[in-house]
């Protein structure tokens, strides 16, 4: 009821667009391409028709989001040695997350229930994987509360921002640089927590895991790169267009303000929780102004949130309790905006959630399903 009155977070004219839209086909790098064939299509025939591609987005967020919940448990610190059997769980979460969440695009096409919905819960399941994937990265790599584990949360959002910043402009959308994409990234992960799992955290020490961290960095960084070049190349309203670079400008410099403060020196990993909802907020919001075609506003109030522990902090209130209130702040107003999302794309979109109505479909179309990732 509470999601039903409140104000409207996409106009009449965003509604109308949203209802042409399309999802850009990426093309499959050559490892996707052999995961394809000798795994995720065998995996798609064994499914039911009528489980629904939410269900089964929905299942791999929540494997996910496990993992983060047993590092959270188990070191706040993010530079202890956890228990071997953590770093099999989590190598093995990453891998049913990568699969269903490659497959359950497969099921929506060969179901014949594609819908707006379903795309945009899979996008805002895949935005705050990105946060998810850093905490499990940082405590692999014993990262701790160095700057090194900001810039990874914030590059890898930003990185995340931009390509769907990217769609909005081109309507297409980079996903790989060269042959290399999320999910070779992913297999790297998962092969370091099962080597960890086998030999134990200590190979991480700060040597190795700096060179490790300034790798993936560059990477991404590169990555941006080519996107921007990409979108700016032939854009005559340049800076119109970078001007979307300000609202997540804010959330990176003032996620470094947390550098300084004393929760992120003793739990830095709840820092990057806290700075992931931020970004989680703020890309989801891009993902619907990507989906709509409507220009995003510069001005988001979430991301000033942050400022507020780290002024009360150098004020010597408890740093925990604010830091509680403001990510609970943060999840209410999570809730209330994607809540009231699924309420206005439900006006022009019939919502299947985690049961469908099997549709026959044809053999060709069946393979063609198959053949697709996204």
């Amino acid at each position: 009821l509470l999601i039903k009155e409140m104000a409207h977070y996409i106009s009449n004219e965003g509604l109308e667009n949203i209802k042409s839209y399309r999802d850009s086909q990426i093309p499959l790098t050559r490892i996707e391409r052999m995961l394809n064939d000798c795994l995720w299509n065998k995996i798609i025939s064994c499914i039911p028709r009528w489980i629904s591609p939410n269900l089964l987005t929905l299942s791999s967020f929540i494997i996910l989001a496990s993992s983060l919940v047993i590092i959270l448990q188990y070191d706040l610190t993010l530079s202890n040695i956890l228990p071997k059997w953590i770093y099999f769980y989590c190598a093995l979460a990453i891998f049913l997350y990568q699969t269903l969440d490659s497959i359950d695009g497969k099921q929506a096409r060969i179901a014949g229930r594609n819908s707006l919905f379903g795309i945009f819960f899979d996008r805002c399941c895949d935005a705050f994987s990105c946060t998810c994937l850093v905490v499990i990265e940082c405590q692999l790599l014993n990262l701790g509360c160095s700057t090194l584990s900001l810039a990874f949360e914030c590059i890898l959002s930003v990185a995340f921002f931009l390509t769907y910043w990217e769609e909005q402009h081109t309507c297409t959308s980079t996903r790989t640089l060269g042959n290399v994409g999320a999910t070779e990234g992913q297999l790297l992960v998962i092969g370091a927590l099962l080597f960890t799992g086998m030999y134990g955290g200590e190979f991480w020490n700060t040597y190795v895991s700096t060179i490790v961290i300034f790798g993936i960095l560059l990477t991404e960084g590169i990555f941006i790169f080519e996107i921007l070049k990409k979108v700016l190349k032939n854009n005559k309203q340049k800076l119109r267009s970078l001007s979307l670079f300000v609202p997540i400008s804010i959330i990176v410099a003032l996620s470094f303000l947390w550098k300084y403060s004393q929760l992120y020196a003793k739990f830095p990993a709840l820092v990057i929780l806290a700075v992931g909802l931020e970004f989680f907020l703020l890309n989801t919001k891009m993902i619907i102004s990507s989906m709509t075609k409507e220009r995003l506003k510069l001005f988001q109030i979430e991301p000033f949130f942050l400022l507020v522990p780290v002024i009360i902090g150098a004020m010597n209130f408890s740093e925990m309790l604010v830091y509680f209130i403001i990510v609970s702040a943060n999840i209410i107003a999570c809730f209330l905006y994607i809540g009231g999302v699924i309420n206005e794309i439900a006006k022009v979109s019939d919502i299947s959630w985690l049961t469908i109505v099997p549709k026959e479909v044809s053999i060709d179309e069946f393979n063609d399903a198959k053949n697709r990732q996204f």
